[in-house]
This record gives C-alpha cells, structure tokens and sequence, in this order.
C-alpha cells in the first residue's frame, strides 16, 4: 500500500504471517528430514550418544568380570 505521500506502508494479517511461517517451518523440517544427508546426521547425532552408554556399560561389565578372574587368579 502507499500512503497520501506516495510512501510505501507494510501492513500484515498476524494470522496470514502466522500461517505461512508454520508451513514454512513444516515444508523445511520434512526437506530435512526426507534428505539422506539430513536424515543420517540426525541418526548419527542420535545413535552417538547411545553407543556410548552402551560401550561404557560394556566396559564397567568387563571390569567385574576381570576383576572376578584376577581374584580366582590369586587364590589358587
């Protein structure tokens, strides 16, 4: 729109803007996520932390077991 000057004047619905910026986060999330690349990092992002506590519960398992052995070790 422009005003008696000739100047431009920006007028928005909150509800349109709202609306579009929803679809627009939406249609950016599914790019994202159907994206091979995205997709695997978000896996990998994932996945990293559940290795992890899987391999430090792994670990804390061995350290009984060869604490276990050590002390048969030496009683005989």
């Amino acid at each position: 729109m422009e005003d008696y000057r000739g100047k431009d004047i920006y007028c928005y619905d909150l509800a349109e803007v709202k609306e579009k910026f929803a679809k627009q986060i939406i249609s950016e999330t599914a790019y994202v996520l159907n994206s091979f690349d995205g997709m695997k990092r978000i896996l990998e992002q994932n996945l990293s932390s559940v290795l992890e506590d899987i391999e430090k519960g792994i670990n804390e398992k061995f350290k009984i077991l060869i604490d276990e052995i050590d002390k048969i070790i030496l009683e005989c």
